[in-house]
């Protein structure tokens, strides 16, 4: 079965159980699956199909902890998506907009540079030479992009054991994951599907993920503009 199709990711359900009870939650997660694109890279006007909207609303009433702010893509297939999951859970939430969700956005600069290459390459292409430390015209480094996410984190924070929810593009997913990881090589089955999310959350000196039952860990300080220029560990 293809994304398209509709199907639930279900490996973002594994091992729940290790997200920390009292801790705040971010989760992000791409939006729900929208009609083929007529092009070889969706564009904004692309749409959620009625399936993709089911899917969402099934989505939210599974999700295991309580919403107390809600951000997506000011895309409509984002937008819609996250309506439809505060519909399954029967959640009135005012949802805000943040440009650091889609492009231009927490890594890219200026679309109309970055538009061309995004093209040619590919997502994965383009992600992979991003990752590697490529300097892309029209991007910010991977680095960057993430401390620009983390600042959106930090802007709304949920309450002990509850969740921000963030709703975003494949390529700002996978940017903020893959550089968490220090992955410079992806393959197709890397790539976030539709409707699947990562979850987050931090202590005093760590940032923790969960993606696909898996967990890992980066120092905050590894984070910091001070840190730009130092090899990543893990």
């Amino acid at each position: 079965m293809s994304e398209l199709d509709g199907g639930m990711p279900e490996a973002q359900w594994l091992n729940h159980h290790v997200l920390p009870e009292q801790a705040s939650l971010w989760c992000m997660t791409r939006h729900s699956v929208r009609e083929q694109a007529g092009e070889a890279v969706a564009g904004y006007d692309v749409p959620l199909t009625p399936a993709g909207v089911i899917l969402a609303e099934q989505w939210g009433a599974r999700l295991s902890r309580e919403i107390d702010h809600a951000c997506t893509s000011p895309v409509g297939r984002c937008q819609d998506t996250l309506s439809a999951i505060l519909r399954g859970r029967g959640t009135t939430l005012s949802a805000i907009t943040s440009e650091r969700l889609v492009e231009p956005g927490a890594f890219v600069e200026d679309v109309r540079h970055v538009w061309p290459e995004f093209v040619r390459s590919g997502p994965i292409g383009l992600a992979q030479r991003h990752l590697g430390g490529e300097m892309i015209p029209g991007m910010r480094s991977p680095q960057a992009g993430v401390r620009r996410i983390l600042e959106l984190f930090r802007q709304h924070v949920p309450g002990q054991g509850r969740v921000s929810l963030m709703v975003t593009h494949d390529t700002v997913l996978a940017a903020f994951l893959y550089s968490l990881m220090g992955r410079t090589w992806l393959q197709k089955d890397d790539w976030p599907a539709m409707m699947e999310a990562a979850w987050f959350w931090m202590d005093e000196s760590r940032l923790y993920w969960l993606w696909r039952g898996v967990t890992g860990s980066r120092e905050l300080e590894q984070l910091s503009p001070d840190s730009e220029e130092k090899p990543i560990s893990s």
